[in-house]
């Protein structure tokens, strides 16, 4: 016998292999409705070759009573409140798990006969049970037998709360359903689905899995709004559409990245602590798994410092706004997280403080860009973008300048480390920006040059010289005396005297 889970897997032709048996050849799979009822397979012991068979548990059925599978029942524990962290203003009675213990039943082999009350054992692929009552064969008194009562002991990973889970990951698709249409939710839920077997072969009961169940669902019912039908998606019935596909991609992409950079910073604050921990193992893993990810989804490998591009190419200053709030808005969720984790461990230490002081720069700094508060579930849309003023131009020339004295400074301290890899990964992408936005490469000393052109309004050059001054602000707190900043109050300077030129008045603030 198998599980109903690991049966729908099966497929005739293909090898599966049966845990402390070896490999078996499925011939033919029956089903009655949605439910395989019996499958035929031969065994074929002689392959060795299990590198890539499906991997199953399974158990004998044999009429000897000594010999008979047991009932078995298990409890697992759910969170009593379904919310890690509750706000102030909240009513934490609203929050109350009432369903929190879940019953599920199972048949044993005959060994957990002899499991007693307190032992600690490990079923294959479903994690580690305390027993709290031992297996009673059938009593002459009342005919019924007892099954063996095991409890689910967590396996010491950080789990999250599994409401606040589906709460985010419901939250995530929402994001999606109203950047994207059809078409993207169909490519999204196909990928999704792969994803879900995958993790079902490994192990069906770990967390990442029963997380990786409930998107599918999610999208389904975004699927059926964004097309105003009730017919769910399925393989083969898809909304032709490129560019939303593309745009799907390429804005998980983004996401993406920025989750590798804080879990990265996560995986270096434990190996300062200890790096020999199961916190430490626990947040590698999870890096390695969204390396894959990435690579999985964008066909390449994670490179420090080479953000992916998000989106497609529309005219104007207020897109790049628009990505960059984006982008900070998802920085903040995921420092957030690690604030969180942080003030679990020692709410006084100074990873904490070092975490939270991050968090309101970050917050700061969205405040700054979108001229309004951060808050928690309200993300800016996403607008993609293209450098088309000449503002923009100028500060990514400034930027690299930056970027340049960064590299040297690195480079000064250690040609070899980490940090020196990536600040140079990072210049040769502003550069290859700027290459884009203006059409030739950049060269030390040649700032590119203010349009003098007599069509430009005076509107536009209100802008660029808003755009300027907050530039020079920003290189202003770094370090005054730079060449950068230098650069940068020169070029304010020459955009307030165009000004002056073009509307014969002085430029005033708003």
């Amino acid at each position: 016998m198998v599980e109903q889970v690991d049966a729908q897997e099966m497929k005739p032709g293909s090898a599966v292999t049966f845990v402390n048996w070896g490999n078996i050849k499925i011939v033919s799979v029956n089903r009655k409705g949605d439910t395989v009822s019996e499958i035929h397979a031969v065994l074929d012991l002689a392959n060795l070759d299990f590198k890539k068979t499906m991997k199953v548990t399974w158990i004998a059925e044999a009429e000897a009573p000594s010999a008979a599978c047991i009932a078995v029942l298990t409890m697992d524990y759910d969170h009593i409140i379904s919310k890690a962290i509750i706000g102030k203003e909240e009513e934490w009675k609203n929050f109350i798990n009432y369903d929190s213990v879940h019953y599920t039943k199972m048949l044993g082999e005959p060994a957990l006969r002899n499991v007693k009350k307190g032992d600690i054992i490990q079923l294959q692929r479903k994690g580690f049970y305390i027993c709290d009552h031992d297996y009673q064969a059938k009593s002459e008194h009342s005919g019924m037998e007892s099954p063996l009562l095991l409890i689910y002991i967590p396996d010491g990973h950080t789990k999250e709360v599994p409401n606040k889970a589906k709460q985010v990951s419901t939250f995530f698709f929402l994001i999606v359903e109203k950047r994207v249409g059809a078409a993207a939710l169909h490519k999204l839920i196909e990928a999704e689905g792969w994803i879900v077997c995958t993790l079902k072969v490994e192990d069906p009961d770990v967390e990442a899995t029963k997380l990786a169940v409930q998107k599918p669902h999610v999208l389904q019912k975004q699927y059926k709004k964004a097309t105003d039908r009730e017919k769910e998606c399925k393989p083969g019935d898809c909304p032709d559409s490129a560019a939303e596909i593309a745009a799907a991609e390429e804005s998980t992409a983004l996401l993406l990245y920025k989750k590798i950079e804080a879990q990265g910073e996560l995986v270096r604050a434990e190996k300062a602590r200890d790096a020999k921990s199961e916190s430490t193992k626990a947040a590698v893993t999870k890096l390695l798994e969204l390396k894959n990810e990435f690579k999985v989804l964008t066909g390449q490998e994670y490179k420090l410092g080479q953000v992916p591009t998000v989106g497609h190419s529309v005219s104007g200053a207020s897109s790049n706004v628009a990505e960059s709030a984006h982008v900070l808005y998802a920085e903040i969720e995921l420092q957030g997280e690690v604030v969180r984790k942080e003030k679990q461990r020692d709410a006084k230490s100074e990873n904490s403080i070092a975490a939270i002081a991050k968090l309101l720069e970050l917050k700061k700094r969205f405040k700054s860009l979108t001229g309004q508060e951060y808050k928690a579930g309200r993300a800016p849309a996403v607008v993609t973008s293209t450098c088309s003023t000449t503002a923009f131009n100028a500060s990514l020339y400034n930027e690299i300048e930056a970027q340049g004295d960064l590299v040297r400074r690195e480079k000064a301290n250690d040609a070899k480390s980490d940090a020196t890899k990536a600040a140079i990964f990072k210049l040769l992408e502003l550069k290859k920006q700027y290459e884009e936005c203006t059409g030739q490469p950049y060269k030390p000393g040649q700032a590119p040059a203010v349009t003098t052109s007599s069509k430009k309004s005076s509107d536009s050059l209100r802008e660029d010289i808003k755009a300027q001054g907050e530039l020079v602000r920003n290189e202003k707190k770094k370090l005054a005396k730079l060449d950068t900043s230098k650069a940068a109050m020169q070029k304010l300077l020459e955009l307030k005297k165009l000004y002056k030129e073009s509307t014969g008045e002085e430029y005033k603030p708003e």
